[in-house]
């Protein structure tokens, strides 16, 4: 049996994104709610730094397109950091909020017809074979 896929919505009740005239519908909506974690990450945080990157690389995708694999990378890149034992360790609750946020990034990437399934996938393990060592193999190793 197959599951049938749920569509993904952007928050705010706007359906599955689609792109035209070189911006990507939702994209403010999307910045707002990874936006409204920032309280929830004091810049002391090992964590905020990933947070402020991920958001100002959103803003650059709203007017630039091309920028969205750079998203890709960056969120990634963020999911590895957020699974590191150290930051396992003393931001667990951070981590699991800050990694969810970026899942909500990839979805909403894959459902915009910028990239399909297909190309963010691609991308995606792009993305995790140019991945720093350190964060690469400390956040994979403990997942084998």
């Amino acid at each position: 049996q197959q599951q049938q896929q749920q569509p993904f919505n952007i928050p705010g009740g706007q359906q599955p994104v689609s792109y035209q005239n070189d911006e990507l519908p939702g994209i403010d909506v999307l910045y707002s709610k990874i936006e409204s974690l920032i309280p929830q990450f004091p810049v002391t945080s090992y964590l905020r730094p990933i947070l402020d990157k991920i958001l100002k690389t959103i803003q650059s995708v709203k007017y630039n397109i091309s920028d969205s694999i750079r998203l890709i990378g960056y969120s990634v890149e963020g999911i590895l950091e957020c699974h590191r034992p150290d930051v396992m360790e003393k931001e667990a609750e951070k981590a699991k909020i800050l990694c969810d946020a970026q899942l909500i990034i990839l979805k909403y990437l894959a459902q915009s017809n910028v990239f399909g399934p297909q190309v963010l996938q691609k991308h995606t393990t792009k993305a995790v074979q140019d991945a720093k060592e350190e964060i690469k193999y400390s956040a994979l190793i403990p997942l084998l």
